[in-house]
């Protein structure tokens, strides 16, 4: 009997936009070079004023959804994981370039490791767990750079307990265990926090995929919207803080290890976020 390739499973890529046009344009256009997989694109627009919403309607091969405002990361995320049909479901902003055998290379651990449901790449820009020690490759030198790495730390991943939301792969398991992102965390920050304990409780393994490089500019939703960073990060761990009862003193370093919140039971009315 002949042998018979898997058939590769459907994975639903949400971008979430607003404004930002020439670096929506770059991301998608990274995406289209590099990603052979099949796969859905969404973008979930949030009321851009900048043409972002023309130029979408009219790039064929995405799916776009239009919200009448900025409802934030959270809810547009939310919007797209609703329509989304893949067995896989990919968390991508739009301040991100891919690189080769990104998406092979993140799917490829989690089939490795049946307990792992979510899973992220290295980055010049990926918050605690993700960001590489060394400078960042200049943006002609990335496809060098990420087949370099590719083949240096092939197969490599390592476990984590949080994974950042700007490039973040998860199974429809998991979706289907935990729900979707807390739109209480509008505009941003957190989210992707509370959405990877929320996974710990629930028995997932976090994995970062030490093969596979993806460059994030960082925060242009937020600078481009004249909001104030470090303002807008405190607001959501007070958020984070309150949500998941931790004291007023609270080190907020500490979030990911503290048994106040890893010796919670998972409970799916506390943890679980519909998306609807």
């Amino acid at each position: 009997m002949p042998f018979l390739m898997e058939k590769e499973k459907l994975t639903s890529i949400i971008i979430p936009t607003r404004n930002q046009l020439s670096l929506t344009v770059l991301c998608l256009d990274s995406i289209f070079k590099y990603t052979p997989e099949p796969v859905e694109i969404i973008v979930v627009d949030n009321g851009s004023t900048d043409g972002s919403r023309e130029y979408l309607r009219s790039v064929p091969g995405i799916r776009l959804l239009e919200n009448g405002s900025n409802l934030g990361f959270a809810a547009a995320c939310n919007r797209g994981l609703t329509v989304a049909r893949g067995e896989y479901l990919l968390l991508l902003n739009n301040d991100t370039l891919v690189t080769p055998r990104w998406l092979s290379g993140l799917i490829s651990h989690l089939k490795k490791y049946p307990g792992a449901g979510l899973v992220g790449p290295f980055s010049n820009c990926g918050g605690v767990t993700q960001t590489m020690p060394v400078a960042p490759p200049s943006l002609g030198r990335l496809e060098e750079f990420s087949r370099r790495l590719a083949l240096q730390n092939s197969s490599r991943c390592f476990p984590v307990p949080v994974l950042s939301g700007f490039c973040l792969l998860f199974t429809r398991r998991v979706l289907n265990t935990i729900g979707g992102l807390d739109p209480r965390f509008n505009p941003g920050n957190f989210e992707d926090d509370d959405f990877c304990l929320r996974a710990r409780l629930a028995g997932f393994v976090l994995l970062v995929a030490a093969d596979v490089f993806v460059y994030h500019f960082g925060q242009k939703t937020f600078t481009g919207e004249g909001m104030d960073y470090r303002a807008a990060l405190q607001a959501g761990w007070e958020k984070f803080r309150l949500k998941w009862k931790l004291p007023p003193n609270f080190p907020p370093e500490k979030r990911h290890t503290s048994p106040l919140i890893l010796n919670q039971t998972f409970d799916p009315c506390r943890h679980m976020i519909p998306l609807e």
